[in-house]
Formats: structure tokens, C-alpha cells, sequence
């Protein structure tokens, strides 16, 4: 076991009413279940600093399928505990090149001024990559078919290359992992414009079955007119309405575009020059 003090019971479930469970380790990230009456998705694996299949069996007993909404360490850091994992193929790369254990390191290391609370679970130096690359990778179809319910999986990029969302018609529910944020993070792929970005989020705003997002990293779902909104939040950006962030542990010039009084409370876009590229 990687984290010492770590037990099963570290992780908390929470059941929601549309027939799906969000897996929670004791920094606020892990994975949501989404169950169907012959099989279950877990989308998302966590740091893979805890096991998190314990309270995955907690929470069904059911044949499960495993997928990445995207390759980042409080995503993927799991995948090793699991056979096989479904995951953006454009992202493969990133499981072997180290880029895991080392985005994991730094954000621990900006988390120990903030989260102070939780310096026991923040565990650096712990390298994942050899274990990661054990399961037998898949790239994400367009759907699944967990008995009963049916997901349609459609990517927004943005986020990362390829950052997906998971539809459910049946709750009319969106997972959308990172990809849709009032807080959202867009340098942490470079070469994607904004411009892109929002033609993929307006695309996803004609949808007629979707009344729900559900963010990976917060409890309750936000109405999908949020996506409409978002999409124009991220075209106003400019860089001389930005900030530059000063807490930056990147290799390139972070900005912050802010607004406050939005229908959602305060709303931020980080992202760095190339962003603003024209397509």
C-alpha cells in the first residue's frame, strides 16, 4: 500500500439520486460509478496513491467497465489497479512519458501551502509510470452499453487534447470530468485555442437531452445552460483583461481571466498565449 495510513474507509461515498456514485478520496478527487442493471462504468481512477477498488465494491458488485475522461495524475493515477482501461487515445502518450508522477509532485507541492490539512496523503517521489502502463489500453467508443443504460461518450478538448464527457440520455445527467468548469484550466495543453474550444462547447449546447453537468471535482450538478454561458465566458478572455497567476508551475506564462458577478458565482479561465491563436 503506497499511502501508509490509508484505509478503504479514506474514501467516501456519495449516492446520488439519478443512479450514479461519486468515489472520493480524502483530497476531493477519485471517480464517479455510474450503474446499469448488467454492468458499471468508473470514470476516473484518482491519484492511484489508494486503492480506490475497495470502495468501487462498495459501491456495486456489478461487472465493471473502466475509462479515463482524460490523462491527468488525479485522473489516471489508478489505471494499474485495474485490467483494462478505455481512455482518449490522442492522450496514450502521456502515460509513459513520466508527465503523471511529475505533474503529481508539483501540484502536492502547491497543495502543501493550501491544503495543509491533508500534507499525510500528499506523498511525493512516488513513481507510477511502470505500473500504469500494465493494463491493456482501449480508445473510448463512441457509446457503451451497461444493461439498460446506454452512455454516449463525445470529446470537448479544451481541458486536454481530448478531454470527453459522458452522456447518460436515460438521467438526462452529463459527466464531464474537467472539460466544463467555472474554474477552468486550458494551458495545460498549449497548442489548443480557445477559439476550437468553444466551437466543441457549442456543439455540445444544441444538445435537447442534457439538463445536468456533473463536474468531476464538485458534489452537485450545475444546470447545462452552465455550457452555454461557459462558452461565451472563454471568448471574452483577453490578455489584457488577464492576470498573470504568480503561483505558476509551468514552464509558460499562466493567465487568469476572471469575472465576479456572474449567475454562477465567480467564474476563472487559466491559459497561456498560445490559447488566443486564431485557428
Amino acid at each position: 500500500m503506497i499511502v501508509p495510513n490509508a484505509q478503504p474507509d479514506d474514501f467516501r461515498l456519495e449516492e446520488h439520486e439519478n443512479g450514479f456514485c461519486r468515489i472520493i478520496d480524502p483530497m476531493g478527487v477519485g471517480g464517479t460509478l455510474i450503474r446499469g442493471n448488467e454492468r458499471a462504468l468508473l470514470i476516473d481512477t484518482g491519484f492511484g496513491l489508494m486503492d480506490i477498488c475497495p470502495a468501487v465494491r462498495r459501491a456495486t458488485s456489478l461487472p465493471l467497465i473502466v475509462m479515463n475522461s482524460h490523462v491527468h495524475t488525479d485522473h489516471s493515477g489508478g489505471n494499474y489497479l485495474f485490467d483494462t482501461v478505455y481512455i482518449p487515445e490522442e492522450e496514450l502518450d502521456k502515460l509513459s512519458d513520466g508527465s503523471l508522477d511529475r505533474e503529481r509532485d508539483s501540484l502536492f507541492q502547491s497543495w502543501r501551502f493550501i491544503r495543509p490539512h491533508l500534507k499525510q496523503y500528499m506523498t511525493e517521489g512516488v513513481r507510477l509510470t511502470e505500473r500504469i502502463l500494465k493494463p491493456r489500453y482501449l480508445p473510448l467508443p463512441d457509446a457503451l452499453e451497461l444493461g439498460g443504460r446506454r452512455l454516449e461518450i463525445m470529446k470537448l478538448g479544451g481541458h486536454t487534447r481530448a478531454s470527453s464527457v459522458v452522456i447518460d440520455p436515460s438521467t438526462r445527467t452529463a459527466f464531464v470530468g474537467d472539460a466544463i468548469s467555472p474554474t477552468l484550466w486550458l494551458f495545460l495543453y498549449p497548442t489548443g485555442t480557445i477559439a476550437q474550444y468553444a466551437e466543441k462547447l457549442d456543439a455540445f449546447c444544441q444538445r435537447t437531452d442534457i439538463d445536468w453537468l456533473q463536474l468531476s471535482h464538485k458534489s452537485t450538478p450545475i444546470p447545462f445552460a452552465f455550457a452555454a454561458y461557459l462558452r461565451d465566458f472563454v471568448l471574452r478572455a483577453r490578455i489584457e483583461r488577464s492576470e498573470i497567476w504568480p503561483n505558476n508551475r509551468f514552464s509558460v506564462t499562466v493567465y487568469r481571466y476572471a469575472e465576479q458577478d456572474t449567475p454562477y458565482g465567480e467564474m476563472e479561465l487559466f491559459f497561456c498565449e498560445t490559447n488566443l491563436q486564431k485557428d
